[in-house]
């Protein structure tokens, strides 16, 4: 059945851009559905890339927003336009397309050597770039000309891909699931970090929106924080 929908699919997007966007969501994007995170993880709940990516595309949204409560008037003219918002939005939607074909790399392992993660981003770009016109269109329509914009669109959905974590890992502990404590320790050290990079010591001055998400950074990193805790008092290792 599968062979016969590939062979309709391909003769009807002979030279049709439509047919060739049906064709390619239905196989290679579609995919995402099937790709479930945390594989080496103890959870309760599976969540695939296509869940993830969904909460990143919504906190994003949620994000920028806040962001544009906390701007100046002239930031809020450069960052607030609506092509910014899309630009976020298909930045949040494509992030981990590239997970269709090379399934998910659990992060710890991943961020373990600089030299392996530039590997796999290597890997991870030649894979897209082997994919239909139809679907990279997503990647060409987030690049700016200003890469102030890119910094910014990119840092947006940095913290909302971190965002989508916690609240993963905070439904998994509140599930009782302690198991997963030591991923949640890694995850405080990544936030903590994380906290650091965003305004690096000694930067006269802070591009917005960095000094802004340094300090949604260390918030979310003191809860995660306390979530630690949470799970090591269920444990009863804290009395």
């Amino acid at each position: 059945m599968v062979a016969l929908t590939s062979k309709f699919l391909s003769s009807e997007t002979c030279g049709d851009p439509w047919g060739a966007m049906i064709a390619a969501s239905s196989g290679e994007i579609r995919r995402l559905a099937s790709v479930w995170r945390y594989s080496s993880i103890p959870i309760t709940v599976p969540e695939n890339v296509a869940d993830h990516s969904f909460w990143v595309i919504l906190y994003s949204a949620m994000i920028h927003l806040e962001l544009q409560c906390q701007s100046t008037k002239s930031q809020g003219r450069k960052y607030g336009k609506q092509d910014v918002l899309l630009n976020i939005l298909l930045k949040a939607t494509t992030h981990d397309v590239g997970e269709a074909m090379t399934g998910d790399i659990v992060r710890p392992f991943k961020y373990s050597s600089s030299v392996l993660k530039e590997a796999i981003d290597r890997a991870e770009r030649s894979m897209m770039n082997a994919l239909p016109a139809s679907v990279n269109i997503f990647r060409h329509m987030c690049q700016s000309d200003d890469d102030e914009i890119n910094t910014y669109v990119n840092a947006v959905v940095k913290a909302a891909d971190f965002m989508s974590l916690y609240q993963f890992m905070r439904r998994e502990v509140l599930r009782g699931n302690c198991e997963i404590r030591d991923f949640v320790g890694r995850m405080v050290k990544d936030l903590d970090e994380m906290s650091k990079c965003a305004v690096p010591s000694g930067m006269k001055y802070v591009p917005y929106p960095l000094e802004k998400l340094g300090a949604y950074y260390r918030r979310l990193a003191t809860a995660a924080t306390k979530l630690h805790m949470m799970t090591r008092e269920t444990r009863g290792e804290v009395i």
